[in-house]
């Protein structure tokens, strides 16, 4: 698992895109994987705003 930490301003549009690449630099297929992203408050917020996942649509995995 991987945990990045983003700082993002209150009513900011946010759009990411990244490239999973191996060690050869060459990209991974992720096809099939689960992702998931929680927005909250602050780092140490018990509380959950907002979960992004595969599951539910709002994280799309795939080949570029």
């Amino acid at each position: 698992m991987t945990e990045y930490d983003l700082i993002i301003e209150q009513g900011a549009t946010f759009s990411l895109q990244a490239i999973w690449k191996d060690s050869l630099g060459v990209p991974v297929d992720l096809t099939g994987y689960i992702a998931r992203m929680q927005i909250r408050k602050s780092i140490s917020a018990a509380d959950v705003i907002v979960e992004f996942t595969t599951e539910n649509g709002s994280i799309v995995l795939g080949m570029v």
